[in-house]
């Protein structure tokens, strides 16, 4: 059979993880260790097993660059040209997608703009001299932003009331400018998922399969977000590697990883122990 094929490429754990499609599952991959391949394969598997078309799976990560290979990958493999209406995103593209296609539930007009770092800081400076709140900088003001749009509870990041207090004005300011930002991407769908159940239900019969890769780079929000999304089959794949996050700058939570099983009791467990990149080093 066609699905079987591919699996020629695999090793056994790979081929173990590309295979496990139903209910819960955690990856656990090293660097060097395929999990990029895994995703890709386990992506085509599902298509060409007729278990779900490939508008029906949702497949996130954290950069463009990851996104475009993985399509380009699982193009190679599937040979479906209809790609615009894949869902492999970025978890902030994600986030525009739902934003874009409900933009009147977040209270903005069709042609809402994004705005950048700059485009942000710059309000910033404005509210702080309209409002006279010259007792933190812009630049801090900033970073308590981002920290907050990253907080499931406010009142855990230790930021205090008057900061609070000025980014709901800096957000307000931002819907009259009929803008959203960076953080908004994640925590406006967040947060109307969470209130909303017509359009959680609506969501979680969209996709029949989840995909998270990188995924001990995800922060709380994230996590909880695609939680929200994921039907009662619970077909979420979650991928990653629990010694290693680049983001925790920006708030990415390992325990999101380690937790896992916690989350979901009865999900399976794979780990890739291979390390292609190291063996191929000393071969060379």
């Amino acid at each position: 059979m066609v699905h079987h094929s591919i699996l020629k490429d695999l090793d056994e754990d790979q081929i173990k993880a590309v295979t496990t499609t139903e209910g819960p599952l955690l990856v656990i991959a090293g660097p060097g260790s395929g999990k990029t391949r895994v995703i890709t394969y386990r992506f085509a598997y599902i298509v060409l097993s007729g278990k779900a078309s490939a508008d029906e799976i949702l497949c996130v990560t954290f950069t463009n660059k990851a996104a475009e290979e993985m399509r380009n990958r699982i193009l190679s493999l599937v040979g479906d040209v209809k790609v615009m209406t894949w869902w492999i995103k970025t978890f902030h593209s994600f986030g525009l997608s739902i934003i874009r296609e409900n933009y009147k539930l977040f209270g903005l007009g069709p042609n809402f703009v994004v705005y950048d770092g700059d485009d942000q800081f710059r309000l910033i400076r404005k509210l702080v001299k309209e409002y006279n709140l010259d007792l933190y900088s812009p630049e801090i003001l900033q970073d308590h932003i981002s920290i907050l749009d990253r907080a499931l509870r406010f009142e855990e990041t230790g930021i205090k009331e008057e900061v609070i207090e000025f980014y709901k004005i800096y957000k307000k300011a931002l819907r009259e400018n009929n803008a959203v930002d960076f953080g908004d991407l994640i925590r406006l769908p967040y947060e109307e998922l969470l209130r909303n159940e017509r359009l959680r239900k609506l969501y979680k019969s969209r996709w029949k399969y989840i995909m998270i890769d990188e995924f001990q780079d995800t922060d709380k929000v994230q996590y909880e977000f695609i939680k929200l999304i994921l039907n009662d089959n619970r077909n979420i794949c979650v991928v990653g590697d629990d010694d290693q996050s680049i983001y925790g700058w920006r708030g990415a939570n390992v325990d999101n990883i380690r937790n896992f099983d916690r989350d979901f009791k009865d999900c399976r467990v794979v780990i890739l122990r291979t390390n292609y990149r190291s063996t191929e080093e000393i071969i060379a």
